[in-house]
């Protein structure tokens, strides 16, 4: 990224004066990530979740959704890491390690030492509270994994032009959260609300995802 006058930025500049931008290597394979609970020295692995960024325009790579459980092969082994990761990164209560899983390889991305995006899909899918294991986890209590009970996609839907949304979502509680006021106005490209879906497969769970994203953009025009 260019440098412009935003304080990480700034930052950035203080530190290396020379270098105007950086460039990573794009991993190819599918966006993951694993939520960990952490004491300290120790972690636990609650779920592995499928990422789904946005993958258009400039925030091509930005979190737009999720899928949990994440079932993959390689999902044994993203938890071996992320528990490792997590354990020895010395902080205490909720984190994510993200990844991008290759064919045969799951690479490390970086990890998040705060509640995830994907809070709402792991709760969903493993009947769990993360809020209680963060706070049993800062007196140093690491919890059993739950075991997913079904999946759960959610999906953050933008603005694809300058709007003012007069409808209250309130009543598509609980499928629709991250409810905005009736009345607000959003550019194009902004995040406007998160709608979910759930079933006993990924399948099942993306067709009433879709189901529900199509009665909310109805009002949404």
């Amino acid at each position: 990224a260019i440098l412009n006058d935003n304080l990480a930025e700034k930052k950035w500049a203080a530190l290396f004066p020379d270098i105007p931008y950086i460039r990573q290597e794009v991993a190819e394979g599918v966006p993951a990530s694993v939520c960990c609970i952490a004491n300290g020295y120790a972690a636990k692995a609650i779920a592995v979740n499928e990422q789904i960024l946005r993958e258009t325009g400039e925030s091509a790579f930005g979190f737009s959704g999720s899928v949990t459980p994440f079932d993959h092969p390689l999902a044994k082994e993203m938890v071996k890491i992320a528990e490792k990761v997590a354990g020895a990164s010395g902080c205490i209560g909720c984190l994510g390690i993200d990844f991008v899983v290759g064919n045969d390889v799951p690479y490390v991305i970086e990890m998040n030492p705060r509640f995830q995006g994907t809070l709402d899909t792991i709760e969903a899918a493993y009947a769990c509270n993360l809020f209680r294991f963060h706070v049993n986890a800062c007196a140093g209590m690491l919890p059993e994994p739950p075991r997913p009970q079904i999946f759960a996609a959610r999906r953050i839907l933008f603005a694809d032009r300058d709007l003012t949304l007069d409808a209250d979502l309130k009543v598509f509680a609980p499928v629709v959260s991250d409810i905005p006021w009736p009345g607000t106005f959003f550019e194009e490209g902004q995040a406007i609300t998160s709608v979910s879906g759930t079933g006993p497969s990924r399948n099942a769970a993306f067709g009433t995802l879709d189901k529900n994203i199509s009665t909310v953009r109805q009002y949404m025009r």
